[in-house]
């Protein structure tokens, strides 16, 4: 009760009535029914919060340990791989360049961002100058239509 209805329960507390005389009142029992209800709803909740994390980790064990398997088993995920390079690749160039122009974006922080997945030999300088000026850079579709972006003029970019 002190959860749901702390002054009314302040207020039984310190009544006149002495502590080993059983209280007997609608008024109590309902507001400790109250109080019980408003907690197992509670607590339903949490548990619901619960069982969705607990699925989503069990997905992701499952997916974890049937590419484990196919390793295993001699399968070639090379295909797979390259798709998540990709895709993750291709997330950290739309996030550095969506707004304004090659003016407004950070290269360097690319570039760091870019290194910690796959080590570049390629520098934002590098771009910057083959593009005639950090104005002049522009993000396009890779070749083949691929989600990869690049720079066009610059090999391995």
């Amino acid at each position: 009760m002190r959860l749901f209805n702390s002054g009314a329960a302040e207020r039984l507390m310190n009544s006149s009535v002495p502590d080993d005389v059983a209280l007997e009142s609608k008024l109590v029992s309902r507001a400790i029914a109250s109080a019980q209800g408003q907690v197992e709803g509670r607590n339903a909740e949490q548990r619901k919060n619960v069982l969705k994390y607990d699925d989503v980790l069990n997905r992701q064990r499952e997916a974890i340990y049937s590419d484990r398997r196919r390793i295993l088993e001699g399968d070639d995920l090379h295909e797979k791989v390259q798709y998540f390079v990709e895709d993750t690749i291709t997330a950290l160039i739309d996030a550095a360049t969506a707004e304004g122009n090659g003016d407004d974006w950070d290269f360097h922080q690319l570039w760091t961002n870019l290194k910690t997945l796959y080590p570049v030999s390629v520098t934002a300088d590098d771009i910057i100058e083959e593009a005639g000026g950090k104005s002049r850079v522009t993000v396009e579709p890779a070749e083949g239509g691929g989600s990869l972006r690049r720079t066009p003029g610059i090999p391995g970019a």
